[in-house]
């Protein structure tokens, strides 16, 4: 599927390994084939970027028989430790490899369950959304999260910016701080090469390992320590590193997280979501039912998701989920941290 006949605009990037992310970059193929209306047949690439996490020959074959072109290569062996860095490289290969203007890069833990017009209409250097929730984010110079930000642009070498954006789902105004699920720019903005450059700035300054950790290392887990977010904040910064002069926001309907739907956009309803970030919820036996009464019926079929799954078991998440609010939690008391640190008196807050 990836050597259509006819130039497309766009290629699709995702990455996938001997793990988890397998059966996931499965799944999300054949949401794009069922459910992506004319995007169907955009080119669909599955990095895997990392020594010893390569696919088998049987995957690798059954990538194929999904629709997804399979590459294999080691570029990640700086931070093979940090998975999270795999789209990076992943977006890096596409630049210098891909013949299409944009490189549309997809997390592998989420799935089209509609057409992607604003990927197949790319008329922009960039196009991303705002993080849903706060997190490491800054609101400005009263809160304490905007030293760290200060000091990840000293480090950077990347200017001051004075634009502000909103967070996708609280609505909290917010220094430009972006979610790297979905994300589609044009090839030639210089983001992937800058993006690894901050990536690497930020990773090896022991000021910014500090702000994130102020108590000492601990576990990098999603959602329970701020350095998980590093490669997101290096994005943001990316942006102005290049210049881009407008980032395209992805509307409601895009890279929606599944913990998040019932705080969808009050004009939308989840039938309107046209890609959804379902992040550890397939993978967890405690979620899966509850879940799948949720979903659309058409999405649940489509996608035969009751035979699929759980998929390879990675979490143990419960449905309803309580994530944001254990999210917000963990951010506030980081920020308490950081206030002690600054000795100041404000407390701005997650919301």
């Amino acid at each position: 599927m990836a050597g259509t006949g006819r130039r497309r605009r766009a290629a699709v990037i995702t990455c996938t390994e001997n793990n988890h992310t397998f059966a996931q970059a499965c799944l999300l193929a054949d949401s794009l084939r069922r459910l992506g209306g004319t995007a169907a047949d955009l080119p669909l690439y599955g990095l895997s970027v990392r020594k010893d996490w390569a696919p088998t020959d049987e995957q690798l074959s059954e990538l194929q028989a999904h629709g997804i072109e399979p590459v294999v290569t080691e570029l990640n062996a700086r931070f093979a430790g940090t998975p999270q860095a795999n789209k990076i490289f992943a977006c890096l290969w596409a630049v210098s490899n891909v013949a299409t203007d944009y490189i549309a890069y997809v997390d592998t833990d989420s799935c089209f369950v509609g057409c992607p017009q604003t990927i197949l209409d790319a008329a922009f250097e960039c196009a991303a959304r705002p993080v849903w929730l706060k997190g490491i984010g800054s609101e400005g110079p009263d809160d304490p999260a905007d030293d760290l930000w200060s000091a990840a642009r000293d480090v950077c070498r990347v200017p001051e910016s004075t634009r502000m954006t909103k967070t996708s789902v609280s609505g909290t105004p917010l220094r430009p701080y972006y979610n790297t699920g979905l994300l589609c720019f044009h090839r030639e903005s210089g983001l992937a090469e800058s993006w690894l450059r901050c990536f690497s700035a930020l990773s090896e300054s022991t000021t910014v390992a500090e702000f994130l950790d102020p108590e000492g290392a601990g576990p990098v887990r999603p959602g329970t320590n701020p350095r998980f977010f590093l490669e997101q904040m290096a994005f943001s910064l990316a942006l102005d590193d290049v210049g881009v002069r407008h980032v395209e926001e992805f509307d409601p309907r895009y890279n929606v997280a599944v913990d998040c739907l019932d705080r969808l956009d009050a004009s939308l309803i989840i039938g309107d979501v046209v890609h959804l970030h379902y992040l550890r919820y397939f993978n967890s036996p405690t979620a899966v039912d509850g879940l799948l009464e949720r979903l659309p019926c058409e999405w649940v079929r489509a996608l035969e998701l009751r035979r699929r799954l759980p998929m390879q078991p990675t979490s143990s998440l419960a449905w309803p989920s309580t994530f944001a609010e254990t999210f917000d939690r963990a951010m506030n008391d980081w920020r308490d941290d950081l206030k002690a640190r600054r000795g100041g008196k404000d407390r701005t807050h997650a919301r």
